[in-house]
């Protein structure tokens, strides 16, 4: 089974590009299927890099030009979401046009953007159409899909009343390349908030935990907290050393999180977690362990007070076990497996 796989409009598979959670789990993907013996062909630009077997350009600068052109990734948030927005009209159009001149029976085709790609699924009736990577909410329900945590499989399946479980559906978390991280076990005298400045990543909670301590953020937005010093968006090296150098991340954030991948991110590093009780955090955070999941401002406080009794070394191994491409790869190779099965005996294969 070949697995043919859509882009973003807006991002590439490039360092660049490592704000969009999505496109680097793209990345991983490429790195993921070549470990487990999977043929990926993947439609995007051709400035797309990874380990994808064919690269097939259906979307080039100067079409990113003209859409975005204007727009300054570190201050804005992509919100192009409308299947009707001529990025995805475009896009759909000419990745139909190459799959069908190289898709075989008994591939699958991968769809990043739910709704947004169903053209792409509609013309392909006789294939396996996959939502690989659902940290969204705009989910087709005749398609299968891989959840980026239980929660928001479950969050998801009381939110379209699906009240019978789906066998073919599945939960994997969010990977990441051990490479890209550095571990240290002294932490220097900073917290870390790294992430979309918008009030529902818990700005106001930031803001309380620096009034009491040195805090710096990062990350896409025009918001600044009060008593904090920001440092832009941040990459690569950069970005590993300050989360190394944190005596602790905040993720505050106070909607349902589908998975949250900074918090994962530092913990690589070594470095605690302060978050909130809700969505995937309830998964990636070992309370008291690993950090701490507050209900209360006071708790905040608290675990701001006492992130130092919590162990770097033991944080990077519970995390590295978990959270590494080569610790994830046996769970997509056996989805995979059981996808490609749809084509012959299904469930009873």
């Amino acid at each position: 089974m070949k697995l043919h796989f859509i882009g973003l409009p807006h991002t590439e598979t490039i360092k660049d590009y490592c704000w969009c959670a999505y496109t680097m789990k793209l990345m991983h993907m490429g790195q993921i299927c070549k470990m487990i013996g999977y043929d990926i062909v993947l439609y995007g630009s051709n400035r797309d890099e990874g380990e994808f077997g064919e690269v097939v350009e259906v979307i080039t600068q100067e079409d990113r030009d003209k859409w975005f052109g204007h727009i300054n990734w570190d201050i804005e948030v992509f919100n192009g979401w409308n299947p009707t927005d001529p990025w995805w009209v475009e896009m759909n159009r000419r990745s139909i046009e190459e799959i069908n001149k190289r898709i075989q029976p008994g591939d699958a085709i991968c769809i990043i953007a739910g709704r947004c790609q169903e053209s792409i699924a509609k013309a392909f009736p006789n294939h396996v159409i996959l939502e690989w990577a659902v940290g969204y909410e705009g989910i087709l329900d005749y398609t299968h899909h891989c959840f980026e945590s239980e929660i928001w499989r479950h969050f998801l399946y009381g939110k379209y009343g699906v009240n019978d479980g789906r066998f073919f559906d599945a939960v994997i978390p969010n990977s990441f390349n051990v490479k890209d991280f550095i571990f240290k076990e002294d932490k220097d005298d900073y917290f870390l908030f790294l992430g979309r400045l918008t009030p529902r990543k818990g700005l106001a909670i930031v803001e309380e935990i620096a009034k009491k301590h040195k805090v710096i953020t990062a990350g896409q937005g025009d918001i600044r907290i009060p008593g904090t010093e920001h440092v832009g968006v941040i990459r690569g090296k950069i970005k590993a050393e300050f989360l190394a150098g944190a005596k602790a991340l905040i993720c505050p954030t106070t909607y349902i999180e589908p998975f949250g991948g900074v918090a994962v991110e530092a913990q690589l590093s070594g470095t605690p977690i302060i978050t909130t009780d809700f969505g995937a955090f309830t998964e990636t955070v070992s309370h008291s362990v690993t950090g701490f999941r507050c209900r209360t401002l006071l708790e905040f406080l608290d675990a701001a007070d006492n992130v130092n009794r919590l162990d770097p070394r033991v944080i990077v191994a519970l995390a590295r076990g978990k959270y590494t491409l080569e610790a994830v790869a046996p769970q997509w190779e056996r989805w995979y497996d059981q996808i490609g099965t749809l084509y012959g005996k299904g469930w009873y294969a």
